[in-house]
């Protein structure tokens, strides 16, 4: 990771100066509870049966079982009595799809959820075996050998219902969902599991099913057989009988459109249930159900849920309200993403730990009955793909068919690797630093000083008898620049006095002349430093000064690929920002910037290995992948990593590797080389996607004066806009320039400077 990628995380605008993508989302909406709208004519549309109260349904020994020809009772939140039988009549209540729901009425849209509300995990087991039937007297439910009991009877609208009440049951129905997912975790610490599962490994039913009982459908539940699949031919028949609360308003079939966003970085995977406080992201800019399209509805037992590819989110999802997509929030909110939002913001908030700073008040909008129209309006501009410009078509030019690039590696290269190899070994031939002196000449010239300051230490009690004794010795230390060992443990007794006393700028200044004088492990010994002053200082100035001398000082530590001293030195700002009294600041370095480091880190786990590799074999297409993806992604070292990348595994880098190191490149290549990149960024681990888009930038920019005003130019600068409000414009343009070929290469300040 280079200077300007570490400063792409601490000063973007977006993420710790200005607190944007961490902004809390307060999301305001109707508050629904069914009794609006028409009367008479909307009731005639469906009828929902609910005729067994859950709380005490009648005592049916499991060896009676139900008369021929009867239905058993539907199942209904408990206090409220049972139905005798589906009403047909109109009344003068509208219809409420969502009646077998436990509470009376919903929660205001976009406001948060009361999960004391809702029947607790603990009443009922989330997954694993089959409840037991209680024993009669017990509130037991009677059990058939074969054939489940009939909880809930639903009978379909005779119409559709118009667009604006559709709206309002699928954001009621996407409340109570996350009611209960908030009283499911709060109960157990995590989410249900995706999908429960046999001793082999293979799916058995959604969570959906699981959710059951904190929905006030625990008798429901108690019907299914736990150990069996959503299809076996027992739980099958249970299909029919879905909740209102799953329901399409459109459809009233026996699919559902509320699937959870599914993924290894995503809230809901495989076998492993995952809790929204584990989430590194903002649970504010994390999505955990959505409503798809109803080509992406399952049957509501099936184990599948919504998993589209990061670069193409709206896959199944967007298109079934016109204003955009109704979801759920990590924080258990319904929210709108508008139709305006871009895939890359889309994809990003489908991730749990991706780190992206979005703009949430911005980016999202309440869910409401009505449908926004100035969104629509804005939505209804096309997005194009021109032949041979737009998308991301495969490429074609000379020496780019794909193959693998032969030849020697340029000297350039050769160097770089030889470089980040050994440069923990390197002492620059013209370095006239002493080493540090020997331990015995330093314990004498110890007590020596203690004989000449010991006193004036011992008599110095207020703090400013310190300081005033700080500055002497520091005047003195000075003076002794032609004593080694004096000159060395004088100043690290100055260094040692100046953190104890909160003096920042005194011990930055012994720092430097130390550093200076001798050849030693400065980095550490100034991470050591700060780690005490950030426990010492005491003004606000002091406190600044300290702030901005720990970024660089983690700047330093990655640029040397020293992860685990990076993380240390993580910690000591996070204790100065808090210091700061800055809570976006805060936030945003225990959060975000401890996970783009610790990727980071197990990024480059396997490069010393790819590099030594290319030392003995400089075309592995393995080693040179891995290699070309540590210099041009995590370093910004395009000029260096593009050689290797050409002669790596993966195809398609190798294709763009080939074609973005060709001298000349035409308007049309320029746009085809920033769209693969900013594909590629979609596609790709977090820890990669701020390398791909600023590589995308530096082609758009070339582009775009060369393109006549047409909807391509509109495309590319919409995506210019959005990398540059995502990372901030001042952190695109230093990384963006340094891609330019420097003439300066030959400057050896310009070459160490990149180097670092």
């Amino acid at each position: 990771m280079d200077t300007d990628q570490l400063v792409a995380l601490l000063q973007t605008p977006k993420g710790m100066a200005a607190g944007g993508g961490i902004a809390v989302l307060l999301c305001v909406a109707i508050y629904m509870n069914g009794c609006q709208g028409d009367n008479k004519d909307n009731l005639r549309r469906f009828a929902l049966s609910n005729a067994a109260a859950e709380s005490e349904p009648p005592p049916a020994p499991a060896e009676t079982p139900s008369p021929e020809g009867e239905t058993p009772g539907a199942e209904q939140p408990a206090g409220e009595q049972p139905a005798a039988a589906t009403p047909e009549a109109p009344t003068e209540q509208p219809p409420q799809v969502a009646a077998a729901s436990p509470e009376a009425t919903a929660p205001a849209v976009g406001q948060p959820v009361n999960p004391s509300a809702v029947a607790p995990p603990g009443s009922v087991p989330p997954s694993g075996t089959p409840t037991a039937p209680q024993a009669a007297g017990e509130n037991a439910i009677a059990y058939s050998q074969d054939q489940p009991q009939l909880i809930i009877t639903v009978t379909r609208p005779e119409f559709p219902l118009e667009v604006e009440r559709a709206r309002a049951q699928s954001i009621d129905n996407l409340q109570r969902i996350a009611a209960a997912l908030e009283a499911y975790s709060q109960s157990t610490r995590t989410y249900p599991p995706l999908a429960s599962r046999d001793a082999e490994g293979r799916p058995l039913l959604s969570w959906r099913v699981h959710l059951l009982p904190q929905l006030g459908y625990a008798n429901l539940y108690r019907q299914f057989r736990l150990t069996e699949p959503w299809d076996s031919a027992y739980n099958r028949q249970l299909i029919a009988q879905i909740p209102p609360v799953y329901m399409s308003p459109e459809r009233f079939d026996e699919k559902t459109n509320y699937l959870a966003v599914a993924g290894r970085d995503r809230a809901f995977f495989g076998t492993i249930p995952r809790s929204p406080e584990e989430f590194e992201d903002p649970r504010d800019a994390t999505l955990v159900v959505l409503e798809v399209d109803d080509a992406a509805s399952v049957p509501w037992t099936q184990p599948i849920d919504y998993a589209p590819p990061s670069s193409a989110p709206r896959t199944s999802a967007g298109h079934l309200r016109a204003d955009g997509l109704f979801a759920i929030l990590a924080t258990h909110q319904v929210t709108r993403v508008p139709s305006t939002a871009s895939d890359f913001d889309l994809a990003a908030m489908f991730s749990i730990d991706g780190g992206e700073q979005l703009p949430i008040q911005d980016l999202l909008a309440t869910a409401t009955s009505a449908i926004d129209s100035q969104t629509v309006a804005k939505a209804s501009i096309p997005e194009p793909t021109l032949p041979g410009v737009g998308g991301v078509k495969p490429m074609n030019s000379a020496g780019s068919s794909g193959s693998l690039a032969t030849g020697p590696l340029p000297q350039a290269t050769l160097d770089a690797i030889d470089h980040a190899l050994h440069k923990e070994k390197l002492t620059p031939a013209n370095d006239i630093r002493l080493p540090v002196p020997d331990e015995r000449l330093l314990t004498t010239a110890r007590e020596q000083l203690r004989e000449l300051y010991g006193k004036e230490y011992e008599a110095a009690k207020r703090p400013e008898d310190k300081q005033n004794l700080l500055k002497k010795l520091v005047d003195d230390s000075i003076r002794l620049a032609d004593d080694p060992p004096a000159y060395y443990e004088a100043l690290r007794i100055c260094l040692s006095m100046s953190c104890a006393l909160g003096e920042t700028e005194t011990a930055l200044r012994i720092l430097e002349l130390l550093e200076l004088k001798f050849q030693f492990d400065g980095l550490t010994w100034r991470a050591n430093s700060l780690e005490a002053l950030a426990k010492t200082v005491r003004t606000q100035q002091q406190i600044d000064t300290l702030y901005g001398e720990a970024q660089r000082l983690l700047i330093l530590l990655l640029n040397d690929d020293n992860y685990a001293a990076a993380l240390k030195s993580q910690e000591t700002l996070l204790a100065i920002a808090r210091r700061r009294g800055n809570r976006a600041e805060t936030n945003f370095i225990s959060q975000q910037l401890k996970t783009q480091i610790e990727q980071t880190q197990e990024a480059y786990v396997e490069v010393p290995a790819a590099l030594e590799k290319l030392q003995a074999n400089p075309t592995d297409p393995i080693a040179c992948e891995t290699a070309g993806t540590y210099f041009c992604l995590l370093k910004n070292r395009w000029e260096v990593g593009l050689p290797l990348l050409v002669r790596g595994e993966n195809v398609k880098l190798r294709v763009v590797a080939a074609i973005d190191l060709e001298p000349e490149k035409s308007p049309k290549t320029l746009v085809q080389l920033g769209d693969q990149y900013f594909e590629m960024a979609s596609s790709s681990p977090a820890v990669q996607r701020l390398g791909f888009h600023m590589r995308a930038v530096y082609y758009y920019r070339q582009a775009v004066p060369l393109m006549t005003g047409n909807l391509d130019k509109l495309r590319i600068e919409k995506r210019l806009t959005e990398i540059a409000n995502h990372y901030g414009a001042s952190t695109v343009d230093r990384m963006t320039a340094a891609m330019n070929p420097a003439p300066l290469a030959a400057d050896p300040v310009a070459v160490d400077q990149n180097l670092d």
